[in-house]
């Protein structure tokens, strides 16, 4: 039978993750000893879809996940968030252009009095924490430095060097997907500009760009993901384009900061893989991108940066944030 204190040490190695996006709010549990073992979430809980574009929307599927999650789930006191906007040194999130009214939101403030059970908040960046996440379990090494791209809703990323999670003066640090990438007509970024990376290689981004090359439009990026699978001659263009944007913002942090690894993840990744899968090619993606890097960045740099797919498919936020929430 367990001590009181062993009760206590093994509620507090327990963090609920929560990861939230532009259309769902990813939930697990995570434990350091399951991660230590497995590299893996201890339990993983159904997805709450957010059901519209308000900030309302958004908070009511997150109290959905931790209500469900305190029923049915082991006992936990630490509540760990990623989250797709920006997100200061004190865990506020200041923006979040995906989102109406996602703005100055302090989940600490809302969360603690509605659930006593729940004595800590922390949340993240959704790219920070997946780069995170990543690095982690590849277990490079104090020195090594690494780049993640979470391609999704939109393109999270950041920037991790010699073994520290780069912020920047302001926390803006490593949103590469704001990166202008195309003097061209796009679709509006969350940033409110066009011509962003996150513009055209996005899930939106990628739809918006097939339906302006086509005669048959499509509805979201499962269609354009069949469409991939079909051999689509519109769809293999755009994703050939955003191939090649990767690349170049790629050539770039391998000019500059010679990384040991740059991993893409998300679920717009997940869905190309799968897509060329069927086409007997999964590694389609990469190389493209890889031919981009080859061309434009210096060549002792790129022969010693490793471009690969993530490790995590989309648990990275939610292990990301708990592994800072620890570690931070």
């Amino acid at each position: 039978m367990k001590s009181l204190e062993q009760e206590r040490t093994a509620m507090s190695s327990v963090t609920l993750a929560l990861d939230i996006g532009g259309s769902s709010v990813k939930v697990g549990l995570f434990s350091s000893e399951t991660f230590a073992s497995s590299r893996a979430l201890s339990q993983r809980f159904g997805e709450v879809q957010i059901l519209g574009r308000a900030f309302t929307d958004v908070k009511n599927a997150v109290f959905a996940a931790v209500s469900s999650a305190l029923n049915v789930g082991p006992s936990f006191e630490s509540v760990a968030i990623s989250t797709t906007g920006s997100v200061d040194a004190s865990g506020v999130v200041i923006s979040a252009g995906h989102y109406t009214g996602y703005e100055r939101i302090d989940w600490s403030q809302l969360l603690l009095p509605v659930f006593p059970a729940i004595k800590r908040v922390r949340v993240f960046n959704d790219g920070k924490a997946s780069a995170w996440a990543e690095y982690r379990y590849l277990r490079g090494g104090a020195t090594a430095s690494h780049v993640h791209f979470v391609i999704g809703t939109g393109v999270g990323s950041s920037v991790i060097v010699s073994g520290k999670l780069i912020d920047g003066d302001s926390g803006e640090a490593g949103f590469l997907g704001h990166t202008r990438v195309t003097e061209e007509e796009t679709t509006i970024c969350s940033c409110d500009l066009q011509g962003c990376l996150e513009t055209v290689a996005s899930g939106p981004g990628l739809v918006h760009e097939f339906n302006k090359k086509s005669p048959q439009s499509i509805n979201d990026f499962d269609d354009f993901k069949n469409r991939l699978s079909e051999g689509d001659a519109y769809a293999t263009e755009v994703l050939k384009a955003a191939c090649r944007h990767f690349g170049t913002v790629s050539a770039i942090l391998v000019n500059g900061l010679n990384p040991r690894n740059i991993t893409f993840g998300g679920g717009v990744v997940l869905g190309i893989r799968s897509a060329f899968a069927k086409l007997g090619d999964e590694e389609w993606f990469l190389r493209h991108v890889r031919e981009k890097v080859a061309h434009d960045a210096f060549y002792r740099s790129a022969n010693t940066t490793t471009l690969c797919f993530g490790s995590l498919d989309n648990d990275g936020g939610l292990i990301g944030a708990a592994l800072l929430a620890a570690e931070r």
